[in-house]
């Protein structure tokens, strides 16, 4: 009896902390246009490809726009990628992760590329930003709520593995409605 009362007090912690998390990303939601633009808080992560390369910095967050005649929502997930390179990725596609973690190539969906910049270049390389967005149903979105969703978006010499937790999809779809 007192393993399962201390197993639903550990549960009801852990429900309130997941709560907590949630409604602090609600906060940082910025909301425009009548309630009709809405702009989720940026993760911004560095990642290294390798031990000789320099880091990548990946940025992304969520966009959507509620139709005020129908009340309909549509949600842009919006991924910014700076690498040093020889030549830009050429981003093509993105595909979703299992449960497991693997993103299949089987499923391929498109992307829309907003813009590919060149900078700091020398004779054998240039610092590469390279901006596209992932179109997103409501209800596909909030199928994803309880576990998080992960997806990669692609490129022939690179995939971009990233991840909307839990915490964020709840928070930023409580307010995005």
């Amino acid at each position: 009896v007192i393993n399962e009362l201390e197993n639903r007090k550990t549960k009801t912690d852990n429900e309130n902390i997941d709560a907590e998390k949630a409604s602090k990303i609600a906060e940082m939601v910025k909301v425009s246009d009548d309630n009709s633009k809405f702009f989720g808080p940026k993760i911004s992560e560095i990642m290294n490809r390798n031990m000789v390369g320099k880091p990548e910095n990946l940025d992304y967050f969520l966009i959507s726009s509620k139709d005020q005649n129908n009340g309909s929502i549509q949600h842009k997930l919006n991924f910014s990628v700076t690498h040093t390179s020889e030549q830009k990725r050429i981003y093509s596609s993105a595909s979703f992760c299992d449960k497991w973690q693997g993103c299949g190539n089987e499923n391929l969906v498109d992307i829309s590329v907003i813009s590919s910049v060149a900078s700091g270049c020398s004779s054998y390389e240039c610092e590469y930003t390279e901006k596209m967005e992932l179109n997103l149903t409501d209800d596909f979105l909030r199928s994803y709520m309880k576990d998080g969703l992960s997806l990669s978006f692609n490129s022939k010499k690179a995939n971009n593995k990233l991840t909307l937790s839990k915490f964020y999809l709840e928070g930023y779809l409580s307010i995005a409605n």
